[in-house]
């Protein structure tokens, strides 16, 4: 049976299959290294990190996600300040909504409420194939 995050890495991979060349990355190696690195449209490549919570969270409390380490904030946080905010992408999968935000957001997890932290989101959503071509040109900007 399949992991969450491999549930979610097949969905995803299903959604933007013909948008992108992605590949998943298990490197035991690398601290904080993304679980995605993918090339869209010829003029971008980027890290992404996926992460699944069971469920949406209360959306006035603190939202924080713990098993989202301090090696991968800083991976996150490296990209942003060397490749931009769109150099490195969270995935974040709660219940049945799913949500797109770039490095940006690495500096509030932990700081704001699920409510905020759903309105700085890119995209929102729940990974379809007609929701491809949005979400390319979310990940393409």
């Amino acid at each position: 049976m399949r992991l969450p995050e491999q549930k979610f890495w097949d969905d995803l991979r299903e959604t933007m299959r013909g948008q992108w060349f992605a590949r998943r990355v298990e490197d035991r190696l690398g601290a904080g290294l993304p679980d995605l690195l993918f090339a869209l449209r010829k003029r971008r490549s980027a890290w992404m990190e996926l992460k699944v919570l069971p469920k949406l969270p209360a959306e006035r409390r603190v939202f924080d996600i713990e098993h989202f380490t301090a090696d991968q904030r800083g991976f996150g946080l490296s990209m942003r300040d060397n490749g931009g905010v769109n150099s490195w992408w969270l995935m974040t999968r709660m219940g049945d909504v799913d949500h797109l935000h770039n490095a940006s957001i690495i500096d509030h997890i932990g700081e704001i409420n699920y409510k905020l932290f759903r309105n700085k989101a890119k995209w929102v959503g729940r990974l379809s194939p007609d929701h491809a071509e949005s979400i390319a040109d979310v990940l393409s900007r």
